[in-house]
């Protein structure tokens, strides 16, 4: 939420030392508890990578057997994604964060960079939030203030951005360049976040600029005709309010010039979530609804009914062998369906997933706990469930109030 984020450094700093104090005064002890996490789903031909829990995994979808192609032993894998024949997953531990890269013909491990994850409490605890980014030269990946080029061909790291605040709009590679908005970590929080840069990504270095109006929430997304810019028109830095929702605005944008085409504007908060296109509809939510614009125009099409407030939801994605469109829920642990012709909501639903599922057909493939399913979205039948193993162990704090 946009107020609660301007002094998200020194609130957090000042909640960790009030924790630490009342674990000291309460007598508190941390144990290890068991937790589950699956990792992003990537397909190759007929085979599905994916990191579950401290293990990477491949199956192979024809014949529904998986194989456990590596165990980091204590780094839990968030991120897969494939690039030609390799393949580069990276994940996180209590004290480092790791980027690896394997040969997807011989399942090799090519190369690995580990980074300290000994910064300090709230930096140093991100781990790996932003997902990999690819181009010819480099892999990018970073923390929740950091960004990291590491060679493609040998994992040395190139450059990096320190102090900038990713963790709410990660970056995106678009026509060969980097585009990230600017969030300087300052000494009294953040400043005013209104410039994106536009860079090399082999180097790092700023090629050109644009400057907007409000406070700049998120780089959606980028196609043919529209360079997607998310702001927050009434951010007020010297708050600390959770409550009441911001005006939102998404512009279409020219990505060379700046110039706005068209913009739409709700109330809603700022929140990572990915646009979806289809045959000329942009589908992006706002406060609880599904809107499909008209990509030309920008004119609204249809907008869903509200939908369940306990939830909130994100990164729809068009199922085209049913004209439905996929709607998950955040944090991972439902996928709803609706209409793609009006928005109407419909009773299919997955749910207990432990990742962002994949769409073949009218079938979806997802992990859950200690297993990989494929599913009939239209019958709820599981067609075939592959054990995996996907637990992790976190720390979990008790105190004693005596």
């Amino acid at each position: 939420m946009q107020n609660f984020r301007k002094h998200k450094t020194w609130l957090f700093i000042s909640i960790f030392f009030v924790l630490i104090s009342f674990v000291v005064s309460c007598g508190g002890t941390v144990n290890l508890v068991e937790a589950h996490s699956f990792s992003n789903l990537v397909v190759d031909g007929d085979t599905l990578w994916f990191g579950a829990g401290y293990k990477l995994y491949r199956v192979e979808l024809s014949q529904q057997t998986a194989t456990l192609v590596l165990d980091t032993d204590d780094v839990i894998i968030d991120h897969v994604k494939i690039d030609g024949r390799k393949l580069f997953f990276a994940g996180s531990s209590e004290k480092k964060n790791v980027v690896w890269a394997l040969d997807l013909d011989n399942e090799k491990i090519l190369w690995t960079h580990e980074f300290s994850r000994s910064r300090g409490f709230l930096a140093g605890s991100s781990g790996l939030s932003i997902p990999p980014l690819i181009t010819n030269e480099v892999l990018l990946i970073g923390e929740v203030d950091r960004l990291y080029a590491l060679e493609k061909s040998s994992g040395d790291l190139t450059w990096k951005i320190e102090d900038n605040w990713f963790s709410e709009f990660p970056p995106i590679l678009a026509d060969d360049q980097l585009i990230y908005g600017i969030d300087k970590v300052v000494d009294q929080g953040t400043q005013d976040n209104n410039t994106i840069i536009i860079a090399d990504p082999s180097s790092g270095e700023t090629i050109r600029t644009i400057s907007m109006p409000g406070y700049i929430g998120g780089i959606s997304a980028i196609n043919e005709k529209c360079f997607f810019v998310k702001e927050d028109l009434d951010p007020d830095p010297k708050s600390v309010e959770m409550s009441g929702a911001h005006r939102i605005r998404l512009n279409c944008m020219d990505f060379y010039s700046g110039e706005v085409f068209w913009y739409l504007e709700e109330e809603d908060y700022l929140r990572e979530s990915q646009i979806a296109f289809h045959n000329g509809l942009v589908l992006d939510v706002f406060g609880g609804q599904l809107f499909a614009l008209d990509e030309q125009s920008g004119n609204i099409l249809w907008i869903s009914q509200q939908l369940d407030k306990d939830f909130s939801y994100r990164n729809p994605q068009v199922v085209e062998e049913l004209e439905w469109i996929a709607l998950e829920t955040y944090p991972h642990d439902k996928v709803i369906f609706l209409e793609l012709k009006d928005g109407k909501l419909r009773n299919e639903e997955l749910v207990n997933l432990l990742s962002s599922p994949i769409f073949i057909g009218q079938e979806a493939i997802y992990g859950i706990t200690n297993a990989i399913v494929r599913v009939d979205i239209v019958t709820g039948n599981v067609i075939w469930s592959i054990p995996v193993d996907s637990h992790y162990f976190k720390r979990q704090s008790n105190y004693d109030f005596d």
